[in-house]
């Protein structure tokens, strides 16, 4: 998980939503915007899953994912991960090896 400070509040979201950059990958959309620092969310929303264990448990397993990319690349910005309802077909496995990929392809 990231820090408190390395995390999205509600003003900077909202803010990032609207002027970010938009990629699109079959499973997440990723929003990304310049910024000095790194701030990060993810969205699952109740169309993906409809128990919110189910929910909070893949946001978690894509903050994972996130943050080992940003480590590995020493990224800085604005980064909002919002996953499709066609990724809650995907096995544990799949989820790693599928959106660390899409990731990385967007990043780049």
């Amino acid at each position: 998980m990231f820090k408190k400070t390395e995390r999205l509040d509600r003003t900077l979201f909202s803010h990032f939503f609207k002027i970010g950059r938009r990629f699109s990958t079959k499973y997440l959309t990723l929003i990304r915007i310049p910024h000095p620092t790194l701030k990060v969310s993810v969205v699952v929303g109740k169309k993906v899953f409809k128990k919110a264990h189910q929910r909070n448990k893949l946001r978690r397993q894509i903050y994972h994912l996130v943050r080992e990319i940003v480590e590995e690349n020493n990224l800085n910005g604005g980064l909002i991960v919002i996953a499709k309802p066609i990724s809650k077909e995907l096995t544990k496995r799949e989820i790693f090896t599928t959106l660390k990929s899409e990731i990385k392809q967007i990043i780049k």
